[in-house]
């Protein structure tokens, strides 16, 4: 179910075809971009037209009855995941956002995947690196990094049920004013943003998820999940 039909490179704007061939009877095609929005040959993309040359649209599918919003970085992105030698080319090609653990398990609770993440991000805002490195930043917007739409993301549209957040490892040996981070700074960053989800997610059952790539001193057995229900 992770092989692809076809994978399509998309280097400039014009028409794609994504299936011919195809036997007389009903399909389903579904259209999934693999990769990030920036870095490693990766760019936005925006899809104008969807259109069949022989035959016709029937109804789409009726939405899945749940969604659950993840929210990462490389990892919830897939960067380098279909890289099978452990050192090959870490490129746009070698990165399919559609297996990974989120969406992974959102088929596997039969919800639609919502996943908001890119490589590097941390949920921390720290000198070393721009604010536009942390989601505190970003989260709220349609697709605002990479010089994307800055418009606000209408949340109540299509409602998370559950918000998965996977954040910290980019922020494990962050820089602030050239010393380490305190732990109250963390806290806090860590507090703003969850304020934040909260904010727009009232309703949703929240779990910051950490440890899944790299172990922390601080972080027993490399896996910490904390579960957040109260809308304080």
């Amino acid at each position: 179910a992770l092989v692809p039909t076809s994978t399509i490179t998309v280097d400039k704007n014009g028409s794609y075809v994504l299936a011919s061939g195809l036997p007389a009877g009903p399909h389903t095609l579904t259209v999934r971009k693999r990769c990030e929005t920036t870095g490693y040959g990766a760019a936005l993309i925006a899809i104008k037209e969807v259109a069949v040359t022989d035959g016709t649209f029937s109804a789409p599918p009726a939405a899945a009855d749940k969604q659950i919003e993840f929210i990462g970085d490389s990892i919830t992105s897939g960067f380098g995941n279909m890289v099978t030698d452990g050192q090959g080319n870490y490129s746009s090609n070698n990165t399919n956002g559609n297996a990974t653990y989120a969406t992974m398990t959102a088929a596997a609770f039969g919800a639609e995947a919502q996943v908001i993440s890119r490589s590097g991000i941390r949920f921390g805002r720290y000198d070393d690196r721009p604010e536009s490195d942390s989601w505190i930043s970003h989260y709220a917007k349609t697709a605002s990094i990479g010089g994307g739409d800055t418009t606000n993301w209408d949340f109540a549209k299509r409602p998370s049920d559950v918000v998965v957040i996977n954040l910290g490892t980019n922020d494990s040996g962050a820089r602030m004013g050239g010393s380490a981070i305190a732990a109250s700074l963390y806290q806090s960053e860590a507090k703003a943003l969850l304020q934040l989800v909260r904010e727009k997610n009232p309703d949703a059952h929240i779990v910051w998820v950490y440890g899944m790539m790299g172990v922390n001193a601080n972080v027993a057995n490399g896996r910490l999940i904390i579960t957040f229900r109260s809308k304080e």
